[in-house]
């Protein structure tokens, strides 16, 4: 569980707990500290959370994995059938929202660069996460670029399902509509996931090079 700065990334798992349970953010809080209390082991949540929603597929999107060479491989041991998704974006359009959105102070931390800071994260990251594709059956992987899955969503949707062995469903192709978890826990909380996510209301196929104009006057900064 996250302490400190990074507290705030624990109400993931608490926004799922009130979706499963279909309860509130107090009482899904209360399991979460329970569990904290009792030192309950990553598997025994996951296995918690799996009871909890049955037949359906449990996915868990946590970028800061990446960040851990020993947490990739763990989940690996833990989970021997899990299937992996990596989903890539060009390292500058990542870099422009790291700094846009200022994820540096977000996460607590004290740069004079974060531009610098974003560079070294991107490839800190996805390096991590090809070592560990290295380790895993091709049969349980999948690598997925954003630009594709923006401007081929039918096709990048159906390649999702199949690897996935779920039936398509036309939904995939509208994100924005219907209820989507993107809410956050409490009414002043920010949403759990993408901040940008709420501010459209459609696939928009011109936002992958949107960052190209923002982002050229400080290329001299990554030389």
């Amino acid at each position: 569980f996250f302490t400190g700065p990074r507290k705030f990334l624990n109400e993931g798992l608490i926004r799922a707990l009130m979706e499963l349970k279909q309860v509130g953010a107090a009482e899904a809080g209360a399991v979460v500290e329970a569990w904290e209390a009792g030192n309950s082991s990553t598997a025994d949540v996951f296995a918690s959370l799996q009871d909890l929603a049955g037949d359906r597929l449990l996915v868990d999107k946590s970028p800061s994995y990446g960040e851990s060479p020993e947490i990739l491989r763990r989940a690996r041991e833990l989970f021997p059938a899990a299937r992996y998704i990596h989903l890539m974006r060009h390292p500058c359009a990542m870099m422009e929202s790291f700094v846009r959105n200022r994820f540096d102070k977000l996460l607590g931390v004290e740069t004079t660069s974060p531009w610098r800071m974003a560079e070294e994260a991107w490839t800190r990251i996805n390096r991590n996460i090809l070592e560990l594709m290295g380790e895993v059956g091709t049969d349980r992987w999948l690598s997925l670029k954003y630009e594709d899955l923006v401007a081929q969503t039918d096709e990048s949707a159906r390649e999702l399902c199949r690897f996935l062995e779920i039936p398509f469903q036309p939904a995939l192709l509208n994100p924005y509509e219907g209820e989507r978890m993107t809410d956050g826990v409490h009414a002043v909380s920010l949403s759990i996931g993408d901040p940008n996510f709420l501010k459209h209301d459609r696939i928009e196929t011109e936002l992958t090079d949107a960052w190209k104009g923002r982002s050229e006057e400080h290329t001299s900064e990554l030389q």
